[in-house]
């Protein structure tokens, strides 16, 4: 069978509405969308869904392992152009008041218009219609018979008549056996049609699709190689941060950051984005742990002047208000994730390790606002905090464990990366994998869509923590001791809460329960933590250990950062922060 050039372009509208332009779909996903349109394979002439796409030339088929097939719908301007235009108005297509056409109107060029493709009659459709066709061009010949012999006289010809009845059975019997076609079949119908959706639950993956094709403003691709900074924009920046920083460094982490998530606004040719320092609107709380603190931004402007050879030149740094806001140290940075807390360190310090900007410079994602939602609602119900920020934490110090694990996979054709995000359906408990594409520029990867089809062979593995059962519990004989930060709190309350927290660890070992810190790379336990005399849990110890019966009280959390970072190990938590 061939597919007519109003029929390739019907299609090429359909399949690039319903799954898009140079995005990789499954076969199931492309029988979907012709279902949803009323068109079948078998109605065009052709067995299966593959068939119809190797007739369509703008359709590219990739076939990997395991017989794993996947479509991409190719651009192609011209018929852009042609679905753009608009349909002639039916006037002009009305006959002349004559009845005949105008001698003036030229013959135009048929214009190629989208028609969509018409079902093929089956043979045993053909074969009923044949019968049909049969019987009433003979009711019609013996009507025929029956009213030119009527007026004959002749009594030899009467019986011809008689015939008539004739017609009677063959109408009788041919509407029961398509009766009995119909009700015959019918009876195992049930059984088939209930079985044919549980075999297709599994060939259709539940997916998240994340990234929309979109124009996107021209932003330059990295801060060192596009972004020409001038010596005394340098020397300010400078006068902001801690004295073992790069300020090069800190724009180029900072802006791959913002790039990746959208969090920069484009304004009459210029580029603002926050970086990752906080500085408090009035200048009297170093710390910005004030209720106006907000972070220092930087702008940038495109040239046609190349500076150093680069197009982008640094304008603007929005810092602190007066000099006296900056305090030895630099200014304190913003939090990143509740992982930064596990080490002790006072807040606001300078972590060169950072999950969220490893995953950033990994790929693009996308809004986390656009971003997370949608991986909430595809993942089994959880409580991730406000704004998910709990899984914004989850995600980032997931990717951070398993690229150290070696685990994010690639394709063969390098054309698309997966990995497991230890996440599961709400229905059927499958594995949700985050999917990127291939894209062009600085970051070679970029968020397509969450979904139970990792699109890679073989499927990613989730990440692993727990290889010891040090990992779990508190191994006797051991001691715990005050860490410096702790040290630093020394108090009589504090004593008594680390030595109750030890002592109901040491009874029930399902106290305690494992966390993860992407800064080192090493587990963490967690215990109860009851500060006030009221005995009520407040709080979370964090012990860090050390060697063979020596554990370190690093610092305390509050429960819902402590449940976050205990989240990422196992979705099974103790009841003290459930």
């Amino acid at each position: 069978m061939s597919i007519t050039p109003g029929n390739a372009l019907y299609l090429y509208r359909l399949l690039s509405e319903g799954i898009g332009i140079g995005r990789q779909t499954m076969l199931s996903r492309v029988e979907e969308v012709l279902v949803e349109d009323d068109i079948l394979p078998e109605d065009m002439g052709f067995e299966s869904v593959r068939e119809v796409l190797e007739q369509l030339e703008f359709v590219r088929l990739t076939v990997f392992k395991r017989g794993r097939a996947y479509a991409t719908v190719l651009a192609q301007p011209e018929w852009d152009a042609l679905l753009e235009e608009p349909e002639e108005p039916q006037e002009r297509k009305k006959p002349s008041a004559a009845g005949h056409k105008s001698w003036k109107r030229k013959r135009a060029g048929k214009v190629l218009r989208p028609a969509k493709p018409r079902p093929h009659r089956r043979p045993a459709e053909e074969d009923a219609d044949a019968e049909a066709a049969a019987s009433v061009s003979e009711q019609a010949q013996v009507a025929e018979s029956a009213e030119l012999e009527e007026p004959s006289p002749v009594p030899a010809e009467e019986p011809e008549p008689e015939s008539e009845p004739e017609p009677e059975p063959a109408e009788e019997p041919e509407p029961e056996p398509a009766e009995v076609r119909e009700t015959e079949p019918a009876e195992p119908t049930p059984p088939e049609a209930a079985s044919q959706p549980q075999a297709q639950t599994p060939t259709s993956p539940a997916r998240a699709v994340v990234w929309t094709p979109r124009e996107e403003p021209l932003v330059p691709g990295s801060f060192l190689d596009e972004v020409w900074c001038p010596s005394d924009k340098l020397a300010e920046l400078c006068g902001l941060l801690p004295l073992d920083v790069s300020p090069l460094t800190l724009l180029d982490e900072d802006w791959r950051v913002a790039r990746s998530t959208e969090a920069y606004e484009v304004r009459s040719g210029e580029v603002t984005f926050a970086l990752r320092c906080v500085r408090d609107v009035n200048g009297d709380d170093v710390n910005g742990a004030g209720g106006n603190s907000r972070p220092v931004t930087v702008t940038m402007r495109r040239s046609v002047a190349r500076a150093s050879g680069k197009r982008w030149q640094l304008t603007s740094i929005d810092g602190p208000l007066d000099d006296a806001a900056v305090s030895l140290e630099g200014l304190p940075v913003r939090a990143e994730g509740v992982w930064a807390e596990l080490d002790g360190l006072p807040a606001g310090t300078y972590r060169p390790v950072s999950p969220l900007r490893e995953l950033t410079e990994f790929a693009t994602l996308g809004p986390w606002d656009t971003v997370l939602p949608l991986l909430a609602e595809l993942a089994e119900e959880e409580r991730w905090e406000e704004g998910l920020v709990g899984l914004r934490d989850y995600l980032s110090v997931t990717f951070a464990r398993l690229k150290r694990e070696g685990k994010v996979a690639v394709s063969e054709s390098g054309e698309f990366a997966a990995f497991d995000t230890g996440l599961l359906t709400r229905r059927d408990a499958e594995r949700i994998f985050a999917c990127f594409d291939v894209c062009a520029g600085k970051v070679a990867w970029r968020l397509v869509e969450f979904s139970t089809d990792a699109r890679v062979e073989p499927e990613p593995e989730p990440a692993t923590y727990i290889s010891a059962v040090e990992h779990l519990c508190l191994v006797p004989p051991y001691r715990v001791e005050l860490g410096r930060a702790l040290r630093a709190e020394h108090n009589d309350a504090l004593n008594r809460a680390i030595e109750v927290a030890v002592r109901r660890a040491r009874r029930d070992y399902r106290v305690a329960t494992p966390a993860y810190d992407p800064q080192t790379d090493e587990m963490r336990l967690l215990l109860p933590l009851c500060v006030e005399e009221q005995g009520i849990v407040d709080r979370a110890l964090v012990l860090a250990r050390l060697g063979e019966g020596v554990y370190e009280a690093r610092a305390t959390l509050p429960l819902e950062h402590a449940r976050i970072c205990a989240r990422v190990v196992t979705s099974d938590l103790p009841t003290w922060l459930s």
